[in-house]
């Protein structure tokens, strides 16, 4: 699992089982109300993913 995201970073690249994903716009808001960027959208899911995976 790659490391978290600094959701202040516009852009990073990451490698996930040994491919390398950029990752850009990440002040994008995906969702208004309330305000939900793409980094952050990213991020929740890095961190679920483990749980996820279990199920």
């Amino acid at each position: 699992m790659p490391k978290l995201l600094n959701k202040r970073s516009k852009s990073v690249s990451v490698s996930v089982e040994g491919k390398t994903l950029s990752l850009s716009n990440l002040d994008k808001v995906y969702f208004p109300e309330p305000e939900i960027t793409k980094g952050e959208l990213i991020h929740y899911y890095m961190e679920t993913a483990p749980l996820i995976y279990l199920i």
